[in-house]
């Protein structure tokens, strides 16, 4: 039986299922989202090796964080900025923030991954976001840092978001892009058959799949739709050099073949990563205080 058409979270239009029935495209805006079924936490070890993320994500997410931390500070008004890092993972953020004078908590709902952040000291809840803060608790940031385009219900959490966020305070996405150039070229691949890079892609067999993928107009659109105003945007590099290889080996069950085809294959097409439309986009944007 065909799954009922989903509706579209940017413009609110019906959405068209592309090529199989988990994955929707909305004609009118090109927003994309997906209907894979609900995972749990518990199965992460089923699919991903966790050492192998660990190391893969590092370099360039402590890369990525400087350059957001940098912009972040250039647009806060406030002395002693407050932030929250929500989908904290291994805290790497939160550690960051902390060093550049912002006081700093992290949201994380996987409990192993944010243990090992604990360990390290750092002040990160285990839960998910709002439910883990109290109703009162506001900050002068919030980040979600590769983390909104995991999450089924946008206009919610957008919403919180407004709740516990002071005064002018700053809402910074960080997430990937369908105008980027994997997302075009793994597009192009499913459309000829090969769905393995565009699988990927959507984190399909992951525990905590993406269930959307915003362009930069997109995003744009729903977050002035949720009374925030656009501060500032940049491209965000989407490749790094030192973790590569453990990044194709990181999701279990995958031949080595296909690992050495995948970590080729990515190096060959690296000079048209550095030069094309980046897969990760930085927004950062201002509450209206809606709720103040």
């Amino acid at each position: 039986m065909p799954k009922a058409a989903m509706q579209c979270v940017v413009c609110d239009n019906a959405m068209d299922s592309w090529l199989d029935e988990d994955i929707w495209r909305c004609r009118n805006c090109a927003h994309w989202s997906s209907s894979f079924p609900a995972t749990s936490f518990n199965d992460r070890n089923a699919t991903l090796d966790e050492e192998q993320r660990h190391t893969a994500l590092q370099g360039l997410r402590l890369s990525n964080a400087s350059t957001i931390l940098d912009e972040i500070h250039s647009h806060v008004q406030v002395d002693n900025p407050t932030l929250c890092d929500v989908g904290a993972a291994y805290g790497w953020f939160v550690s960051l923030a902390q060093k550049a004078g912002f006081a700093s908590i992290g949201i994380e709902p996987d409990q192993d991954v944010a243990q090992r952040a604990i360990k390290q000291g750092l002040p990160i809840r285990i839960g998910e976001f709002p439910h883990c803060l109290a109703t009162s608790e506001q900050f002068d940031v919030l980040a979600f840092n590769d983390v909104f385009e995991h999450l089924l219900e946008p206009g919610q959490i957008l919403d919180a978001c407004r709740r516990h966020l002071k005064t002018r305070g700053l809402l910074v996405m960080v997430l990937p892009s369908s105008c980027g150039v994997l997302f075009r070229v793994a597009c192009q691949l499913r459309r000829l058959g090969i769905r393995g890079p565009w699988d990927r892609l959507w984190q399909r067999s992951f525990p905590c799949p993406h269930r959307h993928y915003y362009s930069p107009s997109g995003l744009k659109r729903l977050l002035e739709k949720a009374e925030f105003q656009f501060e500032a945007g940049m491209e965000l590099p989407s490749f790094h050099y030192r973790g590569l290889w453990n990044r194709v080996k990181m999701e279990n069950g995958v031949s080595f073949p296909r690992t050495v085809l995948s970590f080729v294959a990515l190096i060959l097409i690296s000079p048209i990563l550095r030069v094309g439309r980046s897969d990760i986009a930085m927004h950062i944007y201002r509450s209206s205080n809606t709720f103040h």
